[in-house]
Order: structure tokens, then sequence, then C-alpha cells
């Protein structure tokens, strides 16, 4: 641990944060050919405050711990799926970047008295400098961060498989390892539950004959919707939900409690339902980041599926499919059986268009989360 270095640092936080915010300020009113494209903004000011604070941090983390892990964490933020989060030109992150580390290394570790460019923090000096290596760490780090920005993440993280998912429906034979699958159903059983009751089950149907038959009747007969409605009888093209024919599909399978309230106003179904979503969302989380591609599907026919695997007293909640698909910019393709067509289901549509209707739902990142 660099002590004397990490003090140095987090007494003078406040003082690079200032420093690094007036220094930008400055070369926007230069009008610096890398600060063309700065949105000067109370809003853009906020983000960069934000960010610098963040990775301030980090670089005390790595000071702290002498690890890289928190600033590769958060060089993986510039990135949304395959592409940079950054308006306009990068440069203009690098040379503030760059500016900060040198205010760190070459005034604040040497207890070199900066030329202050603003009044609201002041620098603090020290007695002593700070450890030998102490500027190497931080270059170090600015150096991750930097090929972040540029190159995109140095390793990815939740959100980075998150933010390229999509929902898979058309699979490629490749079956699941066995030793991933065991993985992944780790963490669904590790999942938290309300009061830590766990009062549901995980059917998994496999590549057997026995799993290929059930996935084929959850396909063709319980999960086909004819103008929108679960299983509707009559004659129609169907909307069909591939996310049930995947190599390997498991089945939430929750506790059934009859409607109404227990003696504390809650509902037990609601209780038991949420922690079946909560479990596959784990599991699906955990799959992602190993490169198994995945689909919910909810719409079951609960009871029906029970009935089918003989386990009274339970109803299907969620399932998850999982396996190996490839992207492609279609929003539907056709659904035939035996040479006929049957309907349609939605592609394996790149998480990064946009342009369909069913992506068009999710709001503003912040008009959803707010801050008290």
């Amino acid at each position: 641990m660099y002590n004397q270095a990490y003090q140095m640092l987090a007494d003078n936080k406040e003082f690079c944060l200032q420093e690094t915010l007036a220094f930008i300020n400055s070369q926007i009113l230069a009008q610096a050919e890398e600060f063309a494209e700065f949105p000067n903004t109370a809003t853009s000011i906020d983000f960069c405050k934000r960010d610098l604070t963040i990775v301030l941090n980090a670089y005390l983390e790595g000071l702290e711990l002498e690890t890289d892990e928190r600033i590769t964490f958060v060089g993986s933020r510039y990135w949304k799926g395959n592409k940079s989060s950054l308006v306009g030109n990068k440069q203009k992150e690098i040379v503030a970047h760059k500016f900060l580390r040198n205010l760190i290394c070459d005034y604040v570790f040497k207890n070199e008295q900066y030329v202050s460019q603003q009044g609201v923090a002041q620098q603090k000096l020290f007695e002593t400098q700070a450890e030998e290596h102490a500027r190497t760490k931080v270059f170090h780090d600015c150096e991750i961060l930097i090929h972040s920005i540029v190159e995109g993440p140095k390793k990815e993280y939740l959100h980075n498989h998150l933010e390229k998912r999509f929902t898979a429906k058309w699979w490629e034979p490749k079956q699941v390892d066995r030793g991933d699958l065991e993985t992944i159903l780790e963490c669904a059983y590790q999942a938290p539950s309300k009061q830590g009751y766990h009062e549901f089950k995980v059917v998994v149907l496999t590549d057997s004959p026995e799993g290929r038959e059930f996935k084929e009747y959850l396909y063709w007969e319980n999960t086909a919707c004819l103008n929108k409605v679960r299983a509707a009888p009559g004659p129609g093209l169907r909307r069909y939900n591939g996310q049930v024919l995947a190599p390997t599909v498991m089945l939430w399978m929750g506790k059934t409690y009859p409607p109404g309230n227990n003696p504390f106003g809650e509902s037990e179904w609601l209780r038991t339902n949420n922690d079946c979503i909560i479990s596959a969302t784990m599991a699906m989380c955990q799959a992602e980041e190993l490169g198994i591609r995945t689909g919910f599907c909810g719409t079951l026919g609960g009871r029906e599926i029970a009935q089918r695997l003989n386990m009274p007293g339970y109803t299907a909640v969620i399932s998850v499919g999982f396996g190996y698909a490839d992207t492609d910019s279609l929003q539907v393709r056709k659904v035939y059986k035996d040479g006929v067509e049957m309907g349609f289901d939605l592609s394996n549509t790149d998480s990064a268009i946009r342009r369909y209707e069913n992506r068009k739902n999710r709001p503003p990142k912040y008009s959803m989360i707010n801050y008290l």
C-alpha cells in the first residue's frame, strides 16, 4: 500500500477535481481543438464532475489496495455494448485525464505548489513526498483508462454484457457445456429469497429425448399465441416463442398459494413469484457473462406445465433458454412446420438496432432513475 501517496491524494481530492474542471473550462474558452465539440452546458459539467470524482476514487483504491480492478471497471463504463458512450471527439477526455494525472504526479505527489486556476479548493502540502513508485502506479492506471476510452474495455463487466444482450430465439445446435451449466445453476441457487423461504424448484430441460419432447410441447402448444392470446384455438398464423427451443431450457416452478394475503397483509404467491424472477435473472446474468445467449419467456401456461411434469402444488412462473445464437438485423422470421407456414417469431435482432417498435419503449435513463 502507498500510504503516503494515498493520504496526499485523499486530502487533495477536491483540489484536483476543481483544478481539472478549471482546466477544461479554460480549454473551452480558448477554443482548443480537442474541446471544439464539448457541449458546454450545466448538465455536461455535472457529468464531468461526476466522472472525474469516480476516476479519483479509482486512483485512491488502486493506491490503497495495489490493484487496477477499479480503474479497469471505470474504463468499461465509457462503452455501451459495442459503441462508445462518449459524444463527439474522444480527445477531450484524453487531454483532461492526462492533465489530472500530471497534476497528481508532478504536483501533489512531489509536494510542488501548483499555480491554481480556481478558488474553490486549496492544495494541501505535506512535509514529505509520496512513495517512490506511486507516480508509476497512477501513470499505469491512467494508461488503462485511456486505452479503454480509445480501444474499448480492457475487461468486460456485467453491464457491458447486458448492453449487448438480446432475447435469443433462433439457436445454434451447440450444447451448453456442463461446467458452465452448473455455474449458471449455482447462481440461480444462491439467489436471494424474501424471508429465505426459496419455495420454488428449477426444472432443466436438456437435449435428452424427454427434454426435446417437452420443449416441442412448450413451443407448439403451450406458449404459442393467436391474436395475442396464448394457446387460443382456431385457425390463423401464430406468434411463437423460440426461447423454449434453446439447447437448454430452465423452468422456474413456484409453489402455488391461493389468492389473498397472509396475516401480515402480504401475498404469498407474489413473494414466491418474485423469488422465481430474481433467481432466473441471476442465472441469465451469469450466462451472459459466460458468453451464453439467453431468452426469457413468460408466456406460459403454468398450471398445464406443472401437471405435465407431475408437480402438483406448483406453477411454472418463468422460463429461460440458454445456448448460442448469432444476431441479425431482421425484426421477424417466419415459422414453418413440415414445409407449412405456421406463423412467425421475432428475430435475433442485434441490440444496437433500435428502430423496431419493441425497442422504443425503454425511457431515457434519468427519467427512469431518480435520486432523492
